[in-house]
C-alpha cells in the first residue's frame, strides 16, 4: 500500500498524541478515581464523580480538535457544511450565523438545555471512517461536543489506548445482539440520568456502512418488507434508535439532530476507508448537511427549531424512515453534481423551497479571504486562538516530553499501564464496566481486608 508523507503524518498525530496524553496525564486521575472507588466504596466518591465528567468531557472537546487539526490541516481533507432551517431564511439568519452572515454550525448543534437532559444524533453510514469525519465537524460545536457519546461497534474499544479513552468518554460499544445490547444501553442511560449528565447520543441508525454488500443485502431485505430500495443509504434498522429514545424518556430527551454526510472522492468509487487516510486517496473534502427537530413531548422553549419530531415509537419509526428517503433523493442528486456538494436549489428540491439554506465551503472561503490561511480559519472555527493553542498543548505537550526526555523507567511504566489495562479488561468484560460499575460496600479492599483479618470466608462470586 502506498503511504504518503501527510498521511503518515496525520495519522501519527493522532495516534502517538493519543498514547502520550493517556499514559502521562488522563491515565491518573481515572487511576485514582477508581482507587478511591474500590479501596472505600461509592461514598467516598460520590462527589467526585461530577470532578471525573468534567475532566473527560474536556478531553473530549479538545481529542475532537485534534483529530479535525489532523485531518484537515496534516492530512489535507476540506470541510464544508450547510444549514436547513424549516422556519424560512430569516428564522436561519437570526438564530444560525455569524456577525459576518456565515453559517455557525455551532448555534444550531448545541447541548441539551439542561443536566439531565439530552438529545439523539442520527446520521447516515457512508464509510467505516465516517465517526472520524463526524468529529471534524463537531470540533466546531463547543457546546455540543462535551456532551457527546458516540455509539460504535464493540471492537473498538478493544483498540490500546484509544479505544481505552473512548471507554472513559462513556462512549457506547455494541455487539449487535440485541438482548445483550438492550440490558447495556439501559444500564449506561440509567448511568446518565443518575449522574445528571447532560448527553448527546450519537447512533447510525442503518447499522453498517454502505459497502456493495451491505446495499445488496438491505436491498433484499427492503425487497421482503414492501419498503424501497435505496443506492445512496440502507433502509434504517429502527429498533435500536427507537429503544434509545424511550431510554432517554419523553422528560429527558429533546431534540434529534439530523445529520447527511457525503463525501467529494479522490476518484471515481473511492470511497474513504482506513488505508485512505495514509495513501493520500483520502476524501477530497467532507460535506455535511444538518437540521434540527423538536420531540413533540419537549417544551418549545428548550429548542430554537421550528420542526416537530414525533415521540411515540411507532410514529418516530415512520418518520425515521421518511428521513432516510429524503437522504437518498438528496445524495442521489449530490453524487451527480459531486464535487459540488449540497446545492441549494437540491435542497429545496427535497425539502421545500421555503426552507432556509446556508453553506459554508472551505474553499469559498479560499477565495473570499485569500489572506486568511487554513490554518487560522480552522482555530476561528474550533472556538477561536486560544482554543486551539490549548489543544496543541495539551497534545503535542505529553509527545514532546516523552520524545525528549525518553528514559527506560518511562519505557517500562508505558508497558506497565498496558499489562494493567489487559486484565482489567478481562475481568470486567471492558475497561468501562470496570470504571462503572457500582461498587458494593462488601466488595470494598477495605471490607475485603478486615474479612480476612477477622478470618471470615470473602463472599462467593464477588470480584473486586
Amino acid at each position: 500500500m502506498k503511504v504518503t508523507v501527510r498521511g503518515l503524518a496525520g495519522v501519527l498525530t493522532i495516534a502517538l498524541c493519543s498514547v502520550c496524553f493517556y499514559t502521562t496525564v488522563f491515565v491518573w486521575p481515572c487511576f485514582l478515581f477508581v482507587l478511591l472507588k474500590y479501596t472505600l466504596g461509592e461514598g467516598a466518591v460520590a462527589r467526585l464523580y461530577g470532578d471525573f465528567h468534567k475532566i473527560a468531557d474536556a478531553v473530549v472537546r479538545l481529542y475532537l480538535v485534534l483529530i479535525a487539526a489532523a485531518i484537515e490541516l496534516i492530512i489535507g481533507t476540506s470541510v464544508a457544511y450547510t444549514l436547513v432551517d424549516a422556519a424560512g431564511q430569516g428564522h436561519l439568519r437570526q438564530h444560525y450565523t455569524t456577525a459576518e452572515g456565515l453559517p455557525a454550525l455551532g448555534k444550531l448543534l448545541t447541548a441539551p438545555s439542561a443536566p439531565g437532559k439530552s438529545k439523539l444524533i442520527v446520521m447516515n453510514h457512508h464509510t467505516r471512517v465516517d465517526w472520524l469525519y463526524l468529529f471534524v465537524f463537531l470540533a466546531r460545536c463547543p457546546g455540543l461536543a462535551p456532551c457527546l457519546r458516540v455509539v460504535l461497534k464493540e471492537e473498538l474499544r478493544r483498540i490500546p489506548y484509544m479505544g481505552w479513552a473512548m471507554e472513559f468518554f462513556r462512549f457506547l460499544f455494541l455487539s449487535r445482539k440485541w438482548e445483550v445490547d438492550e440490558a447495556y444501553l439501559r444500564r449506561m442511560v440509567r448511568y446518565f440520568t443518575h449522574h445528571g449528565e447532560a448527553v448527546a447520543i450519537f447512533i447510525f441508525p442503518e447499522g453498517t456502512d454502505l459497502s456493495p454488500s451491505n446495499i445488496a443485502k438491505s436491498n433484499a431485505f427492503a425487497a421482503q418488507q414492501q419498503l424501497p430500495q435505496f443506492r445512496h443509504v440502507l433502509n434504517p434498522r429502527t429498533t435500536g434508535t427507537v429503544a434509545l429514545k424511550s431510554l432517554l424518556g419523553a422528560a429527558q430527551v429533546e431534540e434529534v439532530i439530523d445529520l447527511t454526510v457525503g463525501y467529494t472522492y479522490a476518484g471515481p468509487g473511492e470511497r474513504p476507508d482506513e488505508p485512505s487516510l495514509l495513501s493520500g486517496r483520502h476524501a477530497r473534502k467532507a460535506h455535511l448537511l444538518a437540521q434540527v427537530f423538536r420531540f413533540d413531548t419537549a417544551p418549545a422553549g428548550c429548542s430554537t427549531s421550528v420542526s416537530v419530531v414525533p415521540y411515540e415509537d411507532g410514529a418516530f419509526a415512520t418518520w425515521l424512515h421518511g428521513r432516510f428517503a429524503a437522504k437518498e433523493l438528496l445524495l442521489s442528486r449530490f453524487t451527480q453534481r459531486s464535487p459540488v456538494g449540497f446545492d441549494d436549489a437540491d435542497v429545496r428540491a427535497v425539502f421545500g423551497e421555503a426552507v432556509g439554506v446556508a453553506t459554508f465551503d472551505d474553499d469559498v472561503e479560499d477565495r473570499r479571504r485569500p489572506q486568511q490561511s487554513r490554518c487560522q480559519r480552522f482555530a476561528e472555527q474550533v472556538g477561536g486562538l486560544h482554543v486551539f493553542a490549548v489543544a496543541c498543548v495539551t497534545w503535542l505537550g505529553p509527545l514532546v516530553y516523552l520524545t525528549w526526555y525518553f528514559t527506560w523507567l518511562k519505557l517500562v511504566l508505558f508497558v506497565a499501564w498496558t499489562l494493567v489495562h489487559l486484565p482489567l479488561t478481562r475481568r470486567r468484560g471492558s475497561l468501562q464496566n470496570f470504571l462503572l460499575h457500582e461498587v458494593q460496600d462488601d466488595e470494598t479492599l477495605v471490607a475485603r481486608a478486615q474479612r480476612l483479618m477477622a478470618g471470615e470466608p470473602q463472599p462467593a462470586g464477588k470480584q473486586a
